[in-house]
């Protein structure tokens, strides 16, 4: 494997100069997981927002119903108060009156707390997932940090639990 080596030859950049590396410092390829392996995996981060996340996706199936539910309530709604056999009742009216902001709460609050609970136990799972890094870190020998840079493993945590 070849190496960079930072310095000057006649003609060439810095970073076009290699050397050959350390005998023992290639890298070993990386065995590959299966999907269903990465997903129990990220299941264990999950474990203990179980009650969040259910609520997250109770209060999304509840977004769901009532927006699907909107164009049957204006269908119904419609040939109630305008089908011109009879004109509409007082209480006809007045209780559509009060339906249509109550379903627009409704709708309004169920998709916040979705969107709410959701983002809070994905943000907690990343959080885990970091600490339980950042704590790998300091269980790696000093040899470690000799040949990898403390702000590109930071970034790269940062970056590659973040997606």
């Amino acid at each position: 494997m070849l190496a960079r080596r930072p310095g000057k030859s006649e003609g060439e950049s810095p970073a076009s100069v290699r050397v050959r590396a350390e005998p023992g410092s290639e890298r070993r390829p990386r065995a590959t997981m299966s999907n269903a392996a990465i997903v129990r995996r990220l299941l264990r981060y999950m474990k203990p927002y179980r009650g969040r996340l259910v609520w997250g996706l109770v209060t999304g199936a509840v977004y769901g119903i009532v927006s699907g539910a909107f164009p049957k309530a204006v269908e119904a709604v419609a040939a109630r108060l305008f089908s011109g056999e009879a004109p509409p009742s007082l209480w006809a009216v007045v209780a559509t009156g009060i339906a249509i902001p109550i379903y627009f709460a409704l709708r309004g609050l169920m998709g916040f707390l979705n969107a709410y609970y959701l983002s809070w136990v994905g943000s907690r799972m990343l959080r885990d997932l970091r600490l339980e890094l950042y704590a790998h870190f300091q269980q790696l020998p000093l040899d470690f940090y000799v040949r990898y840079r403390i702000p590109q493993l930071i970034q790269r945590v940062n970056n590659n639990t973040a997606t």
